[in-house]
């Protein structure tokens, strides 16, 4: 991610100080975005899936879409934005659940271990390690504390920041926010359910 490009989205968006992106965290890669809606119902998966689908196919980025889990290559530039508004379309239309897992596309594609043309396993991009914690490190400096410090009016908005940086799209991110904040993954998920509806 460039600084310019974080600058234009934080002049863009209102995102907070250019200091307070995680910049630099996915320079020149190209990133493998896997996800399951839920409830799924094959043959039939509903609105809530089929709308959120098409909202990222809406980019011009092509969905490789199945009954066990769908993926999509992306740039990292947009990765916040395309994520963003699938997990708001999944959510607005009836998903209960929406996981999202990012790994590396283009690194460690031809990498992939396999047997007989068929993949036995993935590495992770090395690059995502400890991005959850620079992005809770930036929304702590904005608002002054630390997450478990936090008034309950501003654990909301930084439930809000951390959503709108992307943090949710990581895997365990909820889990982990919430024990940053010292209270309960439900608690975590209505914070982001308010902020969906």
């Amino acid at each position: 991610m460039s600084q310019s490009y974080a600058r234009d989205l934080v002049e863009t968006h209102g995102r907070g100080p250019v200091d307070a992106l995680p910049l630099g965290l996915y320079d020149e890669q190209v990133l493998r975005v896997d996800f399951t809606i839920e409830p799924f119902i094959a043959g039939s998966p509903g609105r809530h899936v089929t709308l959120a689908v098409e909202a990222v196919r809406r980019h011009g980025i092509e969905v490789d879409f199945g009954p066990f889990g769908s993926s999509f290559d992306i740039d990292p530039a947009a990765i916040h934005t395309v994520v963003a508004e699938l997990l708001h379309v999944a959510y607005s239309n009836g998903a209960t659940n929406v996981s999202v897992d990012v790994v590396g596309a283009n690194d460690h594609h031809d990498e992939s271990p396999a047997w007989e043309g068929v993949v036995i396993g993935g590495v992770r991009l090395p690059a995502l390690h400890g991005v959850l914690n620079q992005i809770i490190e930036s929304v702590e400096r904005e608002l002054g504390s630390s997450l478990k410090d936090l008034s309950r009016n501003d654990k909301q908005t930084a439930i809000r920041l951390l959503d709108e940086r992307g943090a949710f799209i990581l895997r365990r991110a909820v889990e982990d926010v919430a024990d940053a904040m010292g209270v309960s993954r439900i608690t975590v998920y209505n914070y982001l359910n308010a902020l969906h509806r």
